[in-house]
């Protein structure tokens, strides 16, 4: 889908009348004269057209001041369609002064910098800004200009210099840059991540910038070279200096709703006062004295200005929904014409509505840009704004039509600032302490890389340690053999024993239970195959104009998911596809096009849910987006009358629902379906197993899509292949924003703010209290802390009639605090609940953690994580640990390793079934699959890649990374193990550009490890399981290899000067020192290794019959 944005051109036909209002004609006027104006009647939906038409006749720089931080974004994101292509609004954001965070509130915002910046540099910008983002103090002017560093390609720096001017204006040093204000330095090499702008990788020669380009936070590798770099402060100091320092003269500020503005000024101070902040609204008039002001209010009337001034009264309302949505505006729309109205209705439902109109014979209805519309002209145009408007003209009225009042689809909000994502590079990195699991030797503890010498050079290893103290030193070129031990939550295994038989006698175990696995899976696989399905017709005109609706830019993985779920039903076979993802990573979506194609054919659909919340949040969705269509629609659930659910059910079996959505209701006997086609279930494992039953029943006959919030390992899904079709949609959507996580003691003042930060934003909060217990004094206290917050209590005890109550009052923003218990952790969706607090955090598994923060930030608002602990109980250290971990990976897809993983086997005990998890924590969850995966394969006939046998090397020479060229030893490990994994020349020739990208020139250490990494890509394509080097002779071992000749062995010899006999199946080679007497020496590194690669590729060519 394509989000369409209508172009300012599109509708000049609304700009034309209101800028010939004899009120926005005066309005120019005062502000030429340099004097302040009062506007009345500018309901909100006006504002951004008002403002638009004010930018064509203003050059310098505008604010626009909002009484809160929604009413900016909304703003801004309605600009989007009236301000001419090649200009944008600014969000001036409010800072994030996290005191209860202990933070400071010192790293500076992107966004403000940005702003401040341009403004500095004479930029005109159109900047909204909410209240409080105004009062905030900044950096001052000149310290600003001062800080900011620029750097350009080929001009020389001082290192060291440049460093500390770093380091002064906020910046952090670290092994690896990952987000903003970050700096890295290897060697010549030097990574940093701008406050605004994309990260840089600059390389030295000396002191010259020889090279600049920009690089991939997510893969640590450059791409597009950039000439030059400005650096500016990543510290937002609190000096007294605001926003309106930064504006010239003649700037005009425009205050929206000033009674409001006030009153959140007021409320800001008291709440802020000892951070610096001057909130009073003195101040703000103190502040913005010199500048040009005007004020916008929605009330009527003379009130809003001063006696001696004239009040500008526009006649801008709301213009209201229309009760029965197309179709009342189909019927509406010819009767304005008759009173002279003028229409324009700006949709994303563009084709369709055109349709209908053209079906309906709407006369002039126009569909091209115009200048003007004469009375009783419709222009229809594609685009999107939040809610329309009606305004009086003294020909007849204007009236300003959007998808709101149409089809009761609200504005899909969208980030007016950039998401800083973090580096994916960690999910796998190791860290002293750690379990591991040796393909050969068992479960180990990693200790570290320890370097060793080996007949005189010394090599890194990595230090093992298993039972009984035993110690086991593994080169770093057989890391193909290690894994990183996931297991089942908590659970941790005992260490292996080496040398004996138990790890051999474990594996052969799940072995066993795989196959009988495998074998269950292969039958339903064979079921499956013979079964015959509805074929569906490929997509029709309304499906892609339902989907071109879509309001947000769909993700790769979401697009996939979808190309995937239609070629199932344009096939023979029934679909039965899992769809996994995270809430809110648009799976719902894939659900709805899907239904859409099934209704299309005149099948039916039903959607079934585990919860009512749930069930409302789908009817709401599919109601909204499927208004525009003849589709009847039904919701089912246990807050429908008796009444209306028999009739309900009637209607379904009469074929007269298209869609039903609704509980376990829909398994019910008495429901029967006329033509179901496909039966879409959320969340299949919290249904009973008599549900379940009935579910496998159905799966036989009509297409099932199932969709889990519980993520499946990418190993479990390759087993799985052909048997249950899944898809993954791992790509959180562009508008996410990472959740900022905060741990603390317990204080009642931090609560208080925190609650009232995300009260004063129209937001609401989950206080999660894991215990019934006393959770009803927890309540009590919130409401003495914020008499002003509507609370309700929620868990698992009441009776579910009550819960269901309390949730739906808590989603229908009839409350603003839940205090509930874990009840919340899945299946809840409340885009307005951006605030969690999670009360003894201490508690918690690092899942359970994840899953409850992952009920916030789900729209494009910021979402706040707080995590509590009792300032009386001392934190034990894996507690501790626990939390700092889910408080320092806040980044969307950055390295939330174990909770993932935790998540991932939970999803993985919910296909194969939930007494698997002792033979998971067995072996470990990643061979546990992979075995799993290799006896599918077996048992179809497939031949499994093979992934244990390695080549041992023992071959004398310095190989490594050298702490100069790679200091941090976790990147060291991950980089030692990515080479061993090396399995074709095209890999290893990536990671030498990653290698030489990422940390400059190789040194001669590196250069040899790639080169062994070559050796052993030809030994395993020979099935060499070892090559030794020792006293002057080489030994290669070739069990599998046809005799070596003496004609070839003469071959060999001439090549090499070294002279071979074949004996035991291996060559051994001779006079490996060189001919001088008394000579020890091998030859130089890269001569040696490189004769050892010409015998094994001579051995190939002679297996190959070449």
């Amino acid at each position: 889908m394509s989000i369409t944005v209508a172009p300012a051109a599109l509708l000049e036909a609304v700009f034309t009348p209101i800028q010939a209002l004899p009120a926005f004609q005066e309005l120019l006027r005062r502000l030429e004269a340099g004097q302040d104006s009062w506007c009345s009647g500018t309901v909100r939906s006006s504002r951004p057209v008002l403002l638009a038409a004010l930018r064509r006749y203003v050059e310098e720089p505008i604010v626009w001041l909002t009484p809160t931080a929604d009413a900016a974004e909304r703003l801004v994101q309605d600009l989007q369609s009236f301000l001419p292509s090649g200009e944008r609004a600014h969000l001036f954001p409010e800072r994030e002064v996290s005191r209860e965070a202990g933070q400071g509130g010192r790293a500076a915002d992107p966004e403000r910098i940005s702003i401040l910046q341009s403004l500095d540099a004479g930029a005109p910008l159109l900047v909204v800004a909410p209240i409080r983002a105004m009062l905030q103090p900044t950096v001052r002017v000149e310290h600003l200009q001062r800080g900011k560093i620029s750097l350009r390609q080929g001009e020389l720096i001082d290192l060291e210099l440049l460093l500390e001017l770093l380091l002064n204006e906020g910046y952090h040093r670290v092994p690896m840059v990952e987000r903003r204000g970050e700096v890295s330095v290897r060697g010549g090499i030097v990574d940093v991540y701008p406050i605004t702008g994309n990260p840089v990788r600059m390389e030295l020669f000396g002191d010259e910038v020889e090279s600049m380009r920009r690089f991939d936070v997510d893969t640590q590798r450059s791409s597009t070279p950039v000439q030059e770099v400005l650096l500016l402060p990543a510290r937002e100091d609190v000096e007294g200096a605001w926003l309106s320092d930064y504006l010239p003269e003649r700037s005009c500020i425009c205050l929206e709703e000033p009674a409001q503005l006030r009153l959140n000024a007021m409320e800001w101070y008291q709440e802020w006062a000892e951070q610096g902040g001057e909130g009073a609204w003195e101040r703000v008039e103190e502040m913005l004295a010199t500048f040009r002001k005007i004020h916008f209010t929605a009330w009527g009337g003379a009130t809003a200005a001063p006696r001696e001034q004239e009040t500008l009264a526009f006649s801008f309302e709301l213009e209201a929904g229309f009760a029965d949505r197309v179709e009342g505006m189909l019927q509406t729309i010819p009767q304005w014409q008759e009173q002279g109205c003028r229409v324009v209705v700006l949709s994303r439902q563009y084709l369709r509505l055109k349709e209908l109109f053209r079906q309906r014979e709407v006369e002039q209805v126009l569909t091209e840009p115009v200048a003007s519309l004469r009375p009783g002209q419709v222009l229809l145009a594609q685009g999107a704004a939040s809610e329309g408007f009606r305004v009086n003209l003294p020909d007849g009225d204007l009236v300003f039509l959007t998808d709101r009042e149409i089809v009761g689809q609200r504005r899909a909000r969208r980030p007016s600032r950039s998401v800083d994502r973090g580096s994916l590079i960690r999910m796998d990195e190791l860290q002293p302490g750690d379990l591991v699991v040796h393909l050969q030797h068992g479960i180990g503890r990693y200790l570290g890389v320890k370097p060793l010498a080996l007949q005189g050079v010394c090599r890194d290893f990595l230090h093992l340690e298993y039972a009984k103290g035993d110690s086991l030193y593994v080169p770093v070129e057989q890391l193909d053999l290690i894994q990183k031990y996931q297991g089942i939550e908590e659970k941790v295994p005992p260490l292996s024993r080496m040398g004996g038989q138990e790890w051999k006698k474990t594996r052969a175990r799940i072995k066993e239970e795989t196959q009988r696995i495998a074998l269950e899976l292969l039958r339903i696989y064979a079921m499956r195959e013979t079964a015959h399905g509805y074929a569906y017709p490929p997509d029709t005109d309304w499906q892609r104009e339902m989907e071109d609706a879509f309001p947000y830019q769909e993700t790769p993985d979401q697009l996939r998911a979808i190309r995937e779920v239609k070629a199932d039903m344009e096939s023979t076979r029934p679909m039965d596809r899992l769809v996994c993802g995270d809430v809110g990573y648009g799976k719902t979506e894939v659900a709805l096009r899907a239904a859409f194609k099934t209704v299309a054919e005149g099948r039916q659909v039903a959607i079934m849910v585990p919860t009512t919340v749930l069930a409302h949040q789908h009817f709401q969705t599919f109601s909204e987006r499927m208004a525009s269509y003849p589709l009847v629609i039904r919701l089912l659930s246990r807050f429908r009358t008796e009444r209306e659910q028999s009739r309900i059910v009637e209607e379904i079996s009469r074929g007269e629902v298209d869609i039903v959505i609704g509980t376990h209701r829909l398994l019910s006997q008495d429901i029967r379906f006329k033509n179901l086609g496909l039966l879409v279930v959320d969340e299949e494992h919290k249904f009973g197993v008599v549900h379940k039953e009935r579910l496998k029943e159905m799966r036989a006959s009509v297409d099932v899509l199932t969709m889990s919030a519980t993520p499946i390992p990418r190993t479990l899904q390759m087993s799985m292949s052909g048997i249950r079709e899944m898809s993954l949609i791992e790509t959180p959507p562009e508008e996410r924003l990472p959740i900022k996580t905060y741990l603390f003691e317990h204080h009642p003042d931090l609560v208080k703010a925190a609650i009232t930060r995300e009260l004063a934003r129209e937001g609401q909060i989950y206080y999660v209290h894991n215990r019934v217990q006393g959770i009803e004094r927890v309540a009590a206290d919130l409401r003495r802390l914020v008499p002003q917050a509507r609370i309700v209590v929620g868990h698992g005890q009441m009776p579910e009639s009550r819960l269901e109550k309390v949730m739906m009052d808590f989603y229908e923003g009839e409350q603003d605090i839940l205090v509930c218990t874990t009840i919340i952790e899945s299946g809840l969706d409340i885009p307005n609940a951006n605030t969690i607090m999670i009360n003894n955090a201490q508690n918690f598994g690092l899942a359970q953690l994840y899953q409850l923060r992952g009920r916030v930030g789900r729209s494009a608002q910021q979402g706040y994580c707080y995590l509590l602990y009792s300032p009386t109980r001392k934190l034990n250290d894996e507690a501790e640990r626990r939390l700092e971990t889910i408080r320092d990976f806040t980044q969307l897809g950055a390295g939330f390793q174990v909770a993932l993983r935790d998540l991932e086997i939970r999803g993985a005990g919910d296909i194969l079934g939930a007494e698997q998890s002792g033979h998971v924590a067995a072996v470990g969850f990643d061979l546990y699959c992979k075995m799993l995966n290799e006896t599918v394969q077996e048992l179809r006939g497939e031949k499994p890649q093979e992934t244990e046998f390695s080549t041992v090397l023992e071959i004398p020479v310095p190989a490594g990374l050298p702490d100069a060229f790679v200091g941090d030893p976790r990147q060291k490990v991950t980089l030692y193990k990515k080479i061993a994994l090396v399995r074709s020349a095209a890999e290893l020739a990536e990671v030498r550009a990653e290698l030489r990208d990422r940390y400059g020139p190789l040194p001669g250490e590196a250069e040899n490890l790639l080169k062994l990494a070559e050796v052993k890509l030809r030994a395993l394509d020979l099935l060499i399981p070892a090559i030794r080097v020792r006293d002057g002779q080489m030994w290669v071992v070739l069990p599998f290899y046809p005799e070596v000749t003496a004609s070839q062995r003469d071959k060999l010899h001439q090549a090499t000067g070294w002279p071979s006999r074949y004996e035991q199946k291996s060559l051994l080679f001779e006079g490996l020192f060189g001919r001088a007497a008394g000579s020890k020496q091998y030859p130089p590194p890269e001569e040696f290794l490189g004769r050892i690669v010409d015998i094994l590729d001579r051995l190939r060519r002679w297996r190959d019959g070449k």
